[in-house]
């Protein structure tokens, strides 16, 4: 609580500010206490007396330095270190033009078995390889005929819905 006498003319005044929280405050003068409310706004403050008046205070326009409210600490307890800086995005996956020749992941999974390798000629529904998903094993088909040019995948990967899985030539 901080304590002032104030004299405006000829009178003087006790005037007691006790702070209950960011803004809101008790004012005694002379004895009767007030509850006020105090916002900052850019051309100054406004004071609210609730269910009394309003009262605009228009200051000198001067740079506004906002900070965020100190974080207040018991005596007895260590402040927390700083956090650390949030770590640098990651770099985007290569892209990987999709083309009709490719055959695409349906779902998000885990690859637990590749059926096919380089070289290999599939029929239309062919197992290609197969995804565990929800602990649910998949099987990826080859949707025509045609011969294996190249794999996307590898055992352990988790490609996501419409990555590339292999390529016909």
């Amino acid at each position: 609580m901080s304590s002032w006498r104030i004299r405006v003319g000829t009178r003087s005044f006790d005037v007691a500010v006790e702070e209950h929280g960011y803004g809101e405050y008790s004012v005694s003068v002379d004895g009767e206490s007030h509850k006020v409310s105090v916002q900052e706004a850019d051309w100054g403050i406004h004071i609210q007396v609730p269910g009394g008046s309003s009262y605009p205070v228009v200051s000198k326009p001067a740079p506004v330095v906002r900070t965020p409210p100190l974080e207040r600490v018991a005596p007895d307890v260590k402040a927390k270190p700083p956090k650390k800086p949030a770590p640098a995005p990651a770099k985007p996956a290569p892209t990987v033009v999709m083309t009709g020749n490719t055959i695409p992941s349906p779902m998000p999974g885990k690859v637990v078995k590749i059926h096919v390798e380089v070289g290999s000629e599939v029929k239309a529904g062919d197992p290609v390889c197969v995804l565990e998903s929800m602990k649910m094993e998949n099987t990826v088909s080859a949707p025509r005929d045609g011969k294996i040019a190249k794999i996307h995948i590898k055992l352990g990967d988790a490609p996501n819905t419409g990555m590339p899985i292999a390529e016909y030539a």
